[in-house]
């Protein structure tokens, strides 16, 4: 009689423990490391069966794999760009990839089953702890996990990762079936690009000689400062392989950039912050409206990097930055006018409240720059995509353009933009711009040009394209 009467504790116990353990279950959130990757794994009840993997800030892709009522949440925490650019060097390791990308999965898979079971079942013995005496409640903490156990059992035994085959896309993911179709031509055209800049790399000391004979730079002391202006990289890695050439032939003391070095700002983009290390000068940044605060704290972390925000020194040389309003929020790419009036508002007040204007104004987009032109000797900037050179109320304003050409994803189109940068020749004692040099390398036809244009207006220009270049061998930089 007693035990009957104990029958509906233990019931209570059971199904306690068995919420208990469900709820430990819901809580439990994986972390992987797979090539490249990091990703975090988290279960819920759901109305159907369904994998969901989120790719912040792009979206979700999702499909049904399982029929148990359970979503699977994978969350893309982290891309390390150097294992990724590693493993895509080369077809072989490209075809590679996707195994060692299934065999991880399948690792994780047993540690998963038996972490999970090991976190259900302390759930359920504390749930059943709250109902049940004496032995029982572990009785009942045991059943409780058993029954739900069964869920996660369930899903992984039914699951079917070829419904990714057919997969549903939401947020900016919505075009991905789009960017899929193009991404082996992608990284083809990078091979290609960076073999041409190898080709043009090794004369192009003799190539720049001649520009010296349209019109020399020549000093008292033979002492020209030459710094480098870049901007909108947009995550592209070519810039840097430019750029690193640029660098090391012709001596730049340090490299200048108007911002957007990434596309969405996120911290799985974080990557390209090593690029920027590697360059091994000097590297003075304003962050862009596709930048963000994590991207400004991975590039603090670097001890040739200075976020610009107020005034520094370039080599001697005064210089003022200021970030982009929309940059200093999360995953907004979107700059509202007002906020461009507000910040240039304050530019203004900035600048006047010094003893003198800087000879270098850093900013992201022309118009922050807008009410102290004329105050400044060179204003810097990028956002336009469009490399210019223009005077404006007796600035002269630099437009770089854009040294990734418009990112990564120009590789998919049709008509390539081309990557574009200034070098900026300096007299350091008088403190004056002597030239600018005007660089573009791709586009149509993957040509090479350049053109100088000096303090007095006068032009001089030349263009080489990839295929009239020769190797020189032991000369390439």
């Amino acid at each position: 009689m007693r035990r009957f009467r104990r029958a509906p504790r233990f019931a209570a116990a059971v199904i306690v423990a068995l919420v208990f353990a469900l709820g430990t279950l819901w809580l439990f959130r994986q972390e992987l490391t797979l090539p490249g990757l990091g990703l975090s794994v988290t279960l819920a009840p759901f109305t159907s069966g369904q994998t969901v993997i989120a790719i912040p800030p792009l979206g979700e892709i999702s499909a049904p794999t399982h029929r148990a009522p359970i979503k699977v949440f994978v969350r893309l925490d982290r891309v390390d760009l150097q294992g990724m650019e590693d493993l895509f060097s080369s077809p072989v390791r490209r075809e590679g990839y996707l195994e060692k990308l299934e065999t991880g999965l399948r690792d994780a898979v047993p540690r998963f089953l038996v972490q999970a079971a090991i976190l259900m079942l302390v759930g359920a013995l504390i749930g059943a702890h709250l109902f049940a005496k004496g032995r029982q409640w572990v009785y009942a903490g045991l059943l409780g996990t058993a029954g739900a156990y069964l869920l996660p059992l369930a899903l992984f035994l039914g699951y079917d990762p070829t419904a990714f085959n057919q997969p549903s896309y939401s947020g900016i993911l919505r075009a991905a079936p789009a960017f899929i179709g193009q991404a082996e031509k992608s990284l083809d055209s990078l091979e290609d690009f960076r073999g041409k800049l190898r080709l043009i790399a090794g004369n192009l000391r003799d190539f720049y000689g001649k520009v010296e004979t349209w019109e020399p730079l020549k000093l008292a002391d033979g002492k020209v400062l030459t710094l480098m202006h870049v901007s909108d990289i947009h995550n592209n890695p070519a810039a840097f392989d430019l750029m690193r050439h640029l660098i090391r032939t012709f001596d730049v003391k340090a490299v200048l950039d108007s911002g957007d070095l990434t596309d969405f700002g996120t911290p799985i983009e974080a990557g390209v912050v090593r690029h920027v290390g590697s360059l091994q000068v000097p590297y003075y940044i304003v962050i862009g409206n596709h930048d963000s605060p994590d991207i400004a704290r991975s590039l603090s972390s670097l001890p040739n990097v200075r976020i610009l925000d107020g005034e520094d020194k370039v080599v001697g040389l005064a210089i003022t930055g200021f970030p982009d309003p929309a940059g200093k929020g999360p995953f907004d790419a979107r700059t509202d006018p007002a906020q461009l009036r507000k910040g240039a508002e304050q530019v203004q007040i900035r600048l006047a409240s010094r003893p003198d204007y800087p000879f270098f104004l850093l900013v992201h987009e022309r118009q922050l720059a807008e009410k102290v032109l004329g105050k400044v000797p060179v204003v810097l900037v990028g956002h336009s995509h469009r490399e210019s050179i223009k005077r404006s109320r007796g600035s002269l304003v630099l437009d770089a353009g854009t040294t990734g050409g418009a990112g990564i994803r120009n590789f998919t189109q049709p008509d390539e933009v081309p990557l574009s940068l200034h070098l900026l020749h300096i007299d350091p004692e008088e403190q004056k711009l002597l030239a600018v040099d005007r660089i573009t390398f791709g586009g149509a036809g993957g040509a090479f040009s350049l053109s100088r244009k000096l303090a007095n207006g006068s032009t001089h220009s030349g263009k080489k394209q990839a295929n009239e270049i020769s190797p020189v061998g032991p000369r390439n930089p």
